[in-house]
């Protein structure tokens, strides 16, 4: 790869659209995107988001993007070398821009993400991970998504460690940071003797083979064990919009947006929109009607091959069969598109077929290795699922795989759902109007989900 003088080839496109462009303010990003998607040296590493050697390149709404900016500035003083520095930020017109952030501790390398790799991890990477990370806690702060490895990434010569997603960090208390050295330290050290090779460019990533036993993905991805993912019914465009606008400013790390209100259509294109404004937010989709592998087939090329997650009210589990044909469909797919992100299956779910009490722990357990989470709900629309079901179905899946809840859940009833669920996936319970999402439910429901140990 030839070397680039980066700053000035995002300058060149972000220019040439400026002076092309008849799209008004807001919507010129999508031409800079398309833009750079054809340069022929960066990576692209997301719908926004794109790496040159040790270099990304954020695109987005600038104002959403100052939090990274505002953060970095922080570690700054610190001195991290899993952080990387503010490089340049241009704008693309008065809403959006490009940011460029450089790691300064792997100059020329390239990077992956660690889940794609088997790379042994090399003493010196470990101490110096371990050593930002301890510096963090010393000064009452945390990077969360330093629990699992999804957000690290590693480095092509030197095995350099370091982590994205910045814009995280916030203050911890001394428990805090011991349980999360303490994680860290259990992932470094399976990391230290060498694997069976496999490449980082590989299409599936080694810790995502379809057929092997989730290991509590929902921690990996969002970097605590629960989190709450708010479902917006989008009614219209702006209303949809505005919902988004409240879960993310009460903390939530991602969202489901479902085809009730829109078309699928409408939805898939919504995505896009809420990328726009909010890169760092985790965006799924539930397409009612729609088999799994055809919404990830349709989402990867409508939304530019990102998709975070998927959620099918039947994931077609039969837990007295031998074989899963119809769930298999969604690991073929998976596969074949090289996809890495959630999926949500339905098992026991709402209007599909009955499973009986004795045998709910088994349907659990039959589904692992066809879906990293594994959904269930209560008997109807806002309707709470009986807790003695939920601790069957936790039972059924041990310490190999993610629960989440669909159905029913509020701040009166959360209590009985945190010792067993590991994503609450509520629209009811947090709406003041079908559509509209409540600030202080959504704050509410939130605060107690993160603060359960």
């Amino acid at each position: 790869m030839p070397a680039l003088n980066i700053c000035d080839e995002i300058r060149h496109v972000v220019e040439r659209v400026a002076r092309t462009s008849v799209a008004p303010d807001g919507t010129k990003f999508h031409e800079v995107l398309a833009a750079l998607r054809e340069h022929p040296f960066l990576e692209k590493q997301g719908t926004l988001d794109f790496r040159y050697n040790e270099f990304q390149i954020h695109v987005g709404n600038s104002a959403v993007m100052g939090t990274l900016v505002r953060a970095l500035a922080m570690m700054e003083s610190y001195a991290l070398s899993t952080a990387p520095s503010l490089v340049a930020q241009i704008p693309i017109d008065a809403e959006d821009g490009v940011l460029i952030t450089r790691y300064a501790a792997c100059p020329g390398e390239r990077l992956a993400r660690v889940d794609t790799t088997t790379v042994p991890f090399r003493e010196a990477a470990i101490a110096r991970f371990r050593a930002d990370l301890q510096k963090l806690i010393d000064h009452g702060l945390m990077h969360p998504y330093a629990r699992g490895t999804y957000h690290w990434l590693i480095s092509s010569e030197t095995g350099t460690l370091v982590l994205d997603s910045w814009e995280a960090v916030r203050e911890c208390n001394a428990k805090e940071g011991i349980e999360l050295m303490g994680r860290a330290d259990r992932l470094l050290a399976s990391r230290r003797q060498a694997q069976p090779s496999r490449s980082a460019s590989s299409s599936l990533p080694a810790s995502k083979d379809p057929m092997a036993p989730s290991k509590r993905r929902i921690e990996e991805v969002f970097g605590c064990p629960r989190v709450l993912l708010p479902v917006i019914h989008p009614v219209d465009r702006n209303t949809a919009l505005e919902s988004v606008r409240v879960a993310r400013e009460a903390g939530v790390r991602g969202i489901f947006l479902i085809n009730q209100g829109m078309s699928s259509e409408q939805v898939l294109d919504l995505v896009m929109i809420v990328r726009g404004r909010y890169p760092d937010l985790w965006v799924g989709v539930n397409l009612l009607g729609e088999p799994p592998a055809r919404v990830l087939e349709w989402g990867l090329e409508v939304c530019a091959n990102r998709l975070d997650g998927i959620w099918a009210d039947n994931a077609n589990i039969n837990e007295d069969a031998d074989a899963q044909p119809m769930a298999q469909a969604l690991v073929n797919a998976r596969l074949a598109h090289g996809w890495d992100g959630l999926y949500f299956g339905g098992v026991a779910f709402k209007y599909q077929r009955h499973i009986p009490t004795a045998d709910l722990g088994r349907a659990a357990a039959a589904a692992v290795p066809y879906m990293d989470v594994v959904c269930t709900s209560g008997p109807g629309t806002g309707q709470a699922a009986e807790a003695q079901k939920v601790a069957s179905m936790r039972a059924g899946l041990g310490n190999a795989g993610s629960l989440a809840l669909a159905s029913g859940v509020s701040e009166a009833n959360i209590a009985s759902y945190l010792p067993y669920v590991d994503a609450y996936l509520v629209g009811t319970g947090i709406e003041e109007a079908f559509g509209v999402l409540d600030p202080e439910l959504v704050v509410g429901l939130h605060r107690k989900i993160m603060a359960h140990r």
